[in-house]
C-alpha cells in the first residue's frame, strides 16, 4: 500500500507541489480561444521578434503549500490563470511552464575542489523559500508584462522575471 504522504491528488505531484498548473493554464487559454492545437501551448514562430520570458516563482513555501488546502491550491491556480488573462489582453502569451517537485527531490551538482562534479541531495540554497515553479511568455512590451505579473503577489511572495538571451 502507498504510504499517505505518497498519494496524489490530480494537480499536484507525490510531494503536494503544483505539478500541473502551466499545462491546466494553457489548456484553459486554449478553450477560451477556441483552439485545440497543442491544447493552448502557443508555439513561439521560429525567426521572430517577440521577445521571450521566464517568470519565475522564487520565494515560495514549501511547507505552507503542503499544509494548503484544495480550496488554497485552487486560489492560487485562479491568480495564475487571471495572469494569463491579463498577458494575453496586452498581446503576450504563456507559452509554457511547470509545478517544480518539492525542493527535497533536487540533486545539486557542484564543482569539487579538483574540478571534478560532486552531487548532493537537495537545492542548492538550503531555505525554507524554494523556486516552486516558472511560466515561459512571450512579450513585445516588458512594462505590459510587468503590469500583467502584478497580480502574481497575490499567490506568489516574490515573482522574478527574466529576459530569455537569444544570443
Amino acid at each position: 500500500m502507498t504510504p499517505p504522504h505518497h498519494r496524489t491528488r490530480r494537480g499536484t505531484s507525490r510531494w503536494g507541489r503544483r505539478r500541473v498548473d502551466a499545462r491546466r493554464l494553457c489548456r484553459e487559454m486554449s478553450k477560451s480561444e477556441g483552439s485545440d492545437r497543442h491544447r493552448g501551448v502557443r508555439p513561439r514562430p521560429r525567426g521572430s521578434a517577440v521577445p521571450e520570458y521566464v517568470v519565475m516563482f522564487p520565494a515560495d513555501n514549501e511547507a505552507e503549500w503542503e499544509a494548503g488546502t484544495e480550496a488554497d491550491h485552487q486560489a492560487t491556480f485562479d491568480i495564475d490563470h487571471e495572469f494569463a488573462k491579463l498577458l494575453a489582453a496586452r498581446g503576450g502569451a504563456v507559452t509554457g511552464g511547470a509545478g517544480l517537485a518539492h525542493s527535497s527531490k533536487a540533486r545539486t551538482i557542484t564543482r569539487g575542489p579538483t574540478s571534478q562534479a560532486m552531487v548532493t541531495d537537495g537545492p542548492f540554497a538550503e531555505s525554507v523559500e524554494q523556486l516552486s515553479g516558472f511560466f515561459i511568455v512571450t512579450c513585445d512590451d516588458y512594462d505590459a508584462l510587468l503590469e500583467a505579473a502584478a497580480v502574481l503577489v497575490n499567490a506568489h511572495p516574490v515573482v522574478e522575471i527574466r529576459p530569455v538571451d537569444e544570443s
